[in-house]
């Protein structure tokens, strides 16, 4: 039977995952539709790559939590950050675009806290030398 510790790190998780593949399934269908309606830029390439490694991480979920939330972590700060993004008014497009990008970065910090709680719950079986 599951300690609490292990279904409140299962809990993390399932909502890491639901927020992370809605976020980028919210993105991805946005970046389509803007795309349909407008030229190609290298912003949106660079944006669209940002995505593709959002999605990576969410499957990378089921293997390897912890890498997963770093991925999903520094994506949000390169979104967030207008990395690669040309805006002649820095500042309040980072002001006003930095929220939009929070779903990846609470999803990433569930899947380092669950791996955190899961593998403090499930300390590391040393055998006896005797």
């Amino acid at each position: 039977m599951p300690t609490v510790m292990q279904r409140l790190a299962k809990g993390m998780t399932v909502a890491a995952r639901i927020m992370a593949f809605g976020a980028a399934a919210f993105w991805f269908l946005a970046g389509f539709l803007y795309l349909i309606f407008s030229p190609l830029h290298v912003s949106d390439v660079l944006f669209a790559v940002c995505l593709v490694i959002a999605l990576a991480s969410c499957i990378i979920s089921w293997w390897r939590q912890w890498l997963a939330g770093i991925l999903l972590v520094s994506i949000s700060f390169a979104l967030g950050s207008g990395l690669g993004f040309s805006n002649p008014w820095r500042m309040s497009y980072l002001v006003t675009s930095s929220p939009q990008y929070l779903p990846f970065f609470v999803a990433g910090i569930l899947f380092i806290l669950s791996w955190q709680v899961l593998k403090s719950a499930n300390p590391p079986v040393v055998p006896s030398s005797e």
